[in-house]
């Protein structure tokens, strides 16, 4: 009867193993926090690829958690599955991993989760695989506890474009999710939605911007002498890829506004020779969102029609879900 109640109703509380975990060990102290990402079988893939009419080439899917190593020298898994999950680690062939700085003491895994309840509300212990995934989950954890930042952000986000497209494929993911039997085929990807700003690269931005921006660069390709003026920057290294997430920053006599559709503070390479850094907290683009770009280019756009930035938060709501439709609309005035 409760197997069924979580599968008209979703979860609505820690499984029993989970809550022995938590009464085990959820009040010690943190000792490291590592994410991890596990390639899912070929299965998926291929599964994936049939059922979105191979509208995109699987190279790659990951689930999305935490390794979480504590002070006595347990290592648990936390993560989000087709329910939140608390586990001894187990290591799974060709993961890959990135370690969380944690830059406060006493944190535990029982602090932890309560931090990110209060953050995520009634999504905490629901799960929908286009917007309350691993994914999801893992960015909600850090980002609630104050230890989110642009580098963890880029090895959590996952390019995959169309793959909820298909009505198909996004139904039989959540019911094979629900039921428990099946790891989702997807964690973490993104949904073509009816108002889709697609992706951009740095051409497009370069000439949609022309003589408004000194440039657009990679994080690690800032050129030392930061100009006054605006720049755009993508959040990926030129050495580990093409780009993930545009933000942009405008600069005056080494005094930086910076901006990240995200709400994330701003990386070590665009600050490291700033005499002081302001930037946005409030989360204006939804997870699902490729349109990092297009919120970069209407911010720039909106400070030189109104010689500001202030007012440009107001036209958007605190429901991210609809940004996407109320940058259409705001690009339209430019």
């Amino acid at each position: 009867m409760n197997f069924l109640k979580s599968i008209v109703n979703g979860q609505v509380d820690y499984s029993s193993k989970v809550k022995r975990f938590l009464n085990e060990y959820g009040n010690i102290q943190i000792y490291t926090i590592t994410i991890f990402r596990n390639p899912l079988p070929s299965f998926y893939s291929l599964t994936g690829n049939l059922l979105s009419q191979q509208k995109i080439r699987y190279d790659k899917l990951f689930h999305l958690g935490l390794k979480v190593q504590l002070k006595n020298g347990k290592i648990l898994t936390v993560e989000k599955n087709e329910v939140i999950n608390v586990d001894n680690f187990k290591q799974k062939p060709k993961a890959e991993f990135l370690s969380v700085d944690i830059p406060f003491a006493n944190l535990t895994i029982n602090e932890m989760l309560q931090t990110t309840k209060a953050f995520m509300g009634d999504k905490f212990f629901k799960y929908k695989a286009e917007d309350n995934n691993c994914q999801y989950f893992a960015m909600s954890v850090l980002k609630s506890n104050h230890l989110l930042k642009p580098e963890y952000q880029t090895f959590i986000m996952q390019n995959v474009q169309y793959l909820f497209e298909n009505k198909l494929l996004r139904q039989t993911t959540n019911t094979l999710t629900n039921i428990g039997g099946v790891k989702t085929m997807m964690h973490g990807g993104k949904i073509k939605k009816s108002v889709k700003l697609n992706a951009l690269s740095d051409i497009e931005i370069k000439q949609m911007l022309r003589n408004k921006i000194n440039g657009v660069y990679m994080k690690d390709k800032l050129p030392k002498k930061i100009k006054n003026g605006w720049y755009v920057v993508n959040m990926q290294s030129s050495t580990a890829g093409n780009g993930t997430h545009w933000v942009c920053f405008h600069n005056v006599n080494n005094n930086l506004f910076y901006f990240d559709s995200y709400g994330i503070e701003p990386p070590l390479e665009v600050i490291k020779n700033a005499n002081a850094c302001y930037y946005n907290v409030n989360e204006i683009q939804n997870y699902n969102s490729e349109a990092c770009g297009w919120f970069c280019i209407a911010l720039i756009l909106y400070y030189f029609k109104f010689h500001n930035t202030e007012g440009f938060f107001n036209c958007f709501s605190g429901d991210t879900k609809l940004n996407d439709e109320n940058l259409f609309h705001l690009l339209k005035i430019f």
